[in-house]
C-alpha cells in the first residue's frame, strides 16, 4: 500500500484541481450571484449601508449595457440602469431576491457568455437572458432581456 500512496495522492490532487479549477463558466456564475447578492436587502441595514451597497452593482455592468424592459421600453447605459434600479431596492420595496435555474454558455472565444436564469423578486418570477462580455479579466453584464419561453409542440394523437 505504501508504494501506491504517492500515486493516490497525485490522483487526488488532480481530481481536486479539476473540480475546483476556475473556469469561465464558474466565473460568470459567480459574477451573477455577486450581483444578485448586492441587490438583495439585508435585515437591520441602515440607509447609509444600503446606499453604499447599491453603489457596487455598477462594477458588474458594461458601460454600454442595454436592459430591455418590454417591447416599447429600453434602458441604455450603466448610469441609467443603476438610476432605474436604485429607487426600487433603496426604497425597501424589495424584501428578497433569489435566482434559480442558472444556465451558462460561454462562447468559443472565451470572451462572451449567455446566461439564462429565473429571478424571484419577492413573489414575482422573471425569466431573463443575460449577455456578458469579458473585455479584460472581469465579466460584465452587457445586455439583459426577458427570456421567451419556447412553445411546446402539440402532442401527437
Amino acid at each position: 500500500m505504501k508504494r501506491y500512496a504517492p500515486a493516490l495522492f497525485v490522483i487526488g490532487v488532480l481530481i481536486a484541481a479539476w473540480l475546483w479549477w476556475p473556469t469561465a463558466e464558474r466565473a460568470v456564475r459567480a459574477r451573477i450571484s455577486e450581483l444578485v447578492e448586492t441587490m438583495s436587502p439585508r435585515p437591520g441595514e441602515s440607509d447609509l449601508e444600503r446606499l453604499a451597497r447599491l453603489s457596487r452593482p455598477g462594477s458588474a455592468l458594461a458601460p454600454d449595457i442595454t436592459v430591455v424592459v418590454d417591447d416599447e421600453r429600453r434602458i441604455e447605459g450603466r448610469e441609467a440602469v443603476i438610476g432605474a434600479v436604485r429607487p426600487i431596492v433603496q426604497g425597501s420595496r424589495v424584501s428578497h431576491v433569489d435566482i434559480t435555474g442558472l444556465d451558462v454558455t460561454v462562447g468559443t472565444d472565451g470572451r462572451s457568455a449567455t446566461a439564462t436564469l429565473s429571478v424571484r423578486v419577492d413573489e414575482r418570477h422573471h425569466e431573463l437572458r443575460l449577455r456578458l462580455v469579458r473585455p479584460s479579466s472581469t465579466w460584465l453584464v452587457q445586455h439583459v432581456e426577458p427570456a421567451v419561453a419556447l412553445a411546446r409542440p402539440p402532442l401527437a394523437r
